[in-house]
């Protein structure tokens, strides 16, 4: 179960370790004089879940893997 096909994971074999996004995550930073704005994004997996490969709670290493990003406001 790779997001590639098996001619691509034999040239390049740490592909197997990569989770795919749909879209690209990024923010939108805002700065007003003394306010911030941070506009998040959300997408989904393009193939596979973390699930179907073991990654329990979409955490690897401690750093969460959702498909999406934060928003925030300080005023």
């Amino acid at each position: 179960m790779y997001p590639y096909e098996a001619d691509i994971h034999s040239k390049y074999p740490v592909l197997k370790d990569i989770l795919l996004y749909e879209s690209p995550l990024y923010c939108i930073v805002e700065i007003d004089d003394e306010k911030v704005n941070i506009i998040g994004t959300n997408t989904k997996y393009k193939t596979i879940q973390p699930e179907e490969v073991g990654i329990v709670g979409r955490m690897w290493n401690g750093v969460s893997i959702e498909p999406h990003t934060l928003s925030w406001k300080n005023y």
